[in-house]
C-alpha cells in the first residue's frame, strides 16, 4: 500500500512541475525576447534606474527558466528510477514465484528440516515418498522415518548436521506410513552461519530403492554364476558354453582335459561344430539341429568329436538351451560331454556275446520246443493227465525262452549294427490286417473290440519285415494290457508326405512318473506285472531302435487307468541318404 502511495506522488509531482514549466515557458520566454525593447522604451522615458530594473528583471527571468528546467529533469529521473525499481521487484517476484513451483513440482524429494530434526515444508514428491500429508510429516523427525537399523548412522549424520557441514549422497533406509522399506540418498545442505542456532537445512532424499533392488538381483545372479562356474570347473564331465550362432564362450578343464584343446584355441569365437568328428551319424545331426531351432533340451549317446590330436571318441552329449523368461528365446546353450568309447566298446563285446549265445541256444530251444510238441499230440503215445500237465509247462517254457532268445538276437543286430534294412513300396494295410489275422485267437479270447480306420491310398517305401516287427509288437502289447472287453483303436493316415500309424488302448496305462523309462531296455512298469505276467521289457526298446533306424519317430500319450496311445511316424518316400 505505501508503495502504491508512493508511485502516485511521484507522478503528481511530475504532473505539477511539468504543468508549472510548460506556462512558465509561456509567459516568460516571450518577456525574455522583448527584453531589449522594453529597455529603449524605458529609456527614452525619464528615469535614473530604468536600465537596472530591466536588466535584473531579464536575469530574474532566466534563473527562473533555469530552475523550472533543473526540476523537470529530477522529476524525470526520479520517474525513471522508480520505473526501473518497480520492474526489478516484478521480476523478483516473478522468479520467486517460478522457484516456489520449481520447488514444489520437483521430482526428487525436498523439505526443510529444523536444527532438532523436525521435517517441514516437504514438497509434493516427498509427500509421496513419505506416504503421508503435510501435517503428519510436520510431527514427525528425521529419526523417526529411519528405520532402526540405522539409527546410529543417522546420529553421526545428526552431529554433522548440528556443526552446519555438508552432507552429501548418504545412503538411508526410511520407513514410509504403510510400512514400506525404501532406500535414499541423503543429502543435506545447512543454512546460516555456522553455530546458528535457528538455521534451518534443505533437505534432499532420492529415492533409489530400484536400485538397490536390482543390484540385489545382480549381486544374487552373480552368485549364481560364480556357484555354476564352480561347478563346472570342478565337473568331471566336459562343459561347454556357446552363444545363439554356436560360438564358444566358455570351456572348463575337463573338456580341456577329454579334448586335448586350450582355453586359446577356443578365444576366437570358434565354432563348436569344427570340434565334432566327421563320422557322427546324419541323422543325429538332424535332431540336434532341430532341437536347437525348437530351443528343446537334446541327449545323444552317438556323438562322434575328435581330439586336438585327430582321434575321435564316441562322445554322450547332452544340450540345454537356456530360455529367457520374458521372450521365451534361447540366450545360450549349455553343452556336457563325456568319452564313452570304452562304455561302447563293452556293449558292443556284450551284444557279440549274446548273439553268439544266442544261436547256441537256439538250436537246444527248438529241438525242446519240437519234441514237446510231438508228445502233446500224441505222436509218442497218449499221455496221462499229470504227464500232459508237465509237458504243457516244459512247451510254454521254451516257447517263451525261445521268444526271448529271438529278441536278444535282434536286439544284438540293431546294437552292433547290423540290421539289414531292405527298403521297398507297399500296401500299409497288408501289414497290418497280417498282424491282425494273427493276433486273431488273443483278441477273441479276451473279446476284445478293434476299430480300424484305414485312409491311407499310397504305397510306402520302407523295410515291410522290420516294420511288421513294429506293429506286431505294439498291437501285441495292446491286447496284453486291455482288460476283458476292452477297445483297441487303429488308424492309418497321411499327413506331409508321412505315414502316421496310431493305436490306442483302454487297458491300465502307464504311471507318469516312469513315463520316461518306458523306451529302456529291461524296464517294465510296476503296474504292468499285474496286467500281464509275461513280459521281457524288451519291446518298446527294439520298437524304438527299429523306428529311428527306418528314419522315423515314436512317441506315446498315458492315462494311468485310462489306457495308452503310441504313434508312429515314418516317410512315406525311402531317404536316400539313409
Amino acid at each position: 500500500m505505501q508503495g502504491l502511495r508512493r508511485k502516485t506522488m511521484l507522478w503528481l509531482s511530475f504532473f505539477v512541475a511539468s504543468t508549472v514549466f510548460i506556462v512558465a515557458e509561456s509567459f516568460l520566454y516571450p518577456l525574455w525576447l522583448n527584453s531589449e525593447n522594453l529597455l529603449k522604451i524605458i529609456v527614452d522615458q525619464p528615469g535614473k534606474y530604468a536600465f537596472d530594473i530591466v536588466d535584473r528583471l531579464s536575469l530574474y527571468v532566466f534563473l527562473g527558466g533555469l530552475i523550472i528546467s533543473g526540476l523537470t529533469a529530477i522529476s524525470v529521473f526520479i520517474l525513471l528510477v522508480t520505473r526501473s525499481r518497480a520492474a526489478l521487484t516484478s521480476s523478483m517476484l516473478e522468479s520467486q514465484e517460478w522457484l516456489e513451483e520449481l520447488y514444489e513440482e520437483a521430482p526428487v524429494p525436498y523439505l526443510l528440516m529444523a536444527p532438532k530434526g523436525a521435517l517441514e515444508l516437504p514438497n509434493k514428491a516427498a509427500l509421496r515418498l513419505f506416504g503421508c500429508t503435510a501435517d503428519v510429516l510436520a510431527l514427525l523427525t528425521l529419526k523417526d522415518v529411519t528405520v532402526k537399523e540405522d539409527y546410529e548412522h543417522l546420529k553421526n549424520l545428526l552431529y554433522r548436521f548440528k556443526n552446519k557441514l555438508p552432507i552429501h549422497n548418504e545412503l538411508l533406509r526410511i520407513e514410509s506410513k504403510n510400512k514400506e522399506i525404501r532406500w535414499v540418498l541423503l543429502s543435506i545442505f545447512p543454512g546460516g552461519k555456522v553455530g546458528h542456532s535457528s538455521g534451518k537445512a534443505l533437505v534432499t532424499m532420492v529415492d533409489v530403492s530400484e536400485q538397490k533392488r536390482l543390484e540385489s538381483e545382480l549381486r544374487a545372479q552373480f552368485n549364481e554364476v560364480q556357484k555354476f562356474a564352480k561347478a563346472a570347473e570342478a565337473s568331471a564331465d566336459g562343459v561347454v558354453i556357446t552363444d545363439t550362432d554356436g560360438r564358444i564362450t566358455y570351456v572348463n578343464s575337463a573338456w580341456m582335459e577329454l579334448t586335448g584343446y586350450t582355453k586359446e584355441d577356443t578365444a576366437g569365437g570358434e565354432r563348436l561344430a569344427t570340434f565334432r568328428g566327421e563320422s557322427t551319424p546324419n541323422d543325429v545331426l538332424s535332431k540336434l539341429h532341430e532341437a536347437l531351432q525348437t530351443n528343446t533340451p537334446f541327449k545323444s549317446e552317438e556323438m562322434i568329436h575328435k581330439r586336438k590330436d585327430g582321434r575321435e571318441y564316441n562322445a554322450e552329449i547332452e544340450m540345454i538351451p537356456i530360455i529367457d523368461e520374458e521372450s521365451g528365446i534361447a540366450q545360450f546353450y549349455v553343452y556336457t560331454e563325456r568319452d564313452i568309447s570304452k562304455r561302447k566298446e563293452i556293449d558292443r563285446a556284450k551284444s557279440e556275446f549274446v548273439s553268439l549265445a544266442s544261436h547256441q541256444l537256439r538250436t537246444p530251444l527248438l529241438s525242446m520246443q519240437w519234441y514237446t510238441e510231438m508228445m502233446l499230440s500224441g505222436d509218442t503215445g497218449v499221455l496221462e493227465d499229470k504227464q500232459r500237465e508237465y509237458v504243457e509247462k516244459i512247451h510254454t517254457g521254451s516257447r517263451n525262452l525261445t521268444e526271448l532268445v529271438q529278441l536278444f538276437l535282434d536286439v544284438s543286430k540293431i546294437e552292433m549294427g547290423a540290421l539289414q534294412i531292405q527298403r521297398a513300396p507297399f500296401q500299409m494295410e497288408t501289414v497290418v490286417v497280417s498282424v491282425l489275422e494273427e493276433l486273431q485267437p488273443n483278441i477273441e479270447k479276451k473279446m476284445l473290440r478293434v476299430e480300424k480306420k484305414d485312409t491311407l491310398k499310397q504305397e510306402i517305401t520302407t523295410d515291410a519285415k522290420l516294420l511288421r516287427v513294429v506293429i506286431q509288437n505294439l498291437v501285441s502289447n495292446a491286447i496284453k494290457y486291455t482288460p476283458v472287453q476292452g477297445t483297441i483303436a487303429i488308424t492309418v493316415e497321411e499327413s506331409g508326405q508321412r505315414m502316421i500309424f496310431t493305436i490306442r488302448d483302454s487297458g491300465c496305462g502307464i504311471p507318469t512318473e516312469q513315463q520316461h523309462l518306458i523306451f529302456s531296455k529291461m524296464f517294465r512298469a510296476h503296474n504292468a506285472a499285474k496286467a500281464a505276467a509275461h513280459g521281457f521289457g524288451l519291446g518298446l526298446y527294439m520298437t524304438k531302435s527299429i523306428i529311428e533306424s527306418l528314419g522315423g519317430t515314436i512317441s506315446f500319450t498315458s492315462v494311468l487307468d485310462q489306457g495308452t496311445t503310441f504313434i508312429l511316424s515314418l516317410p512315406l518316400l525311402a531317404d536316400s541318404g539313409q
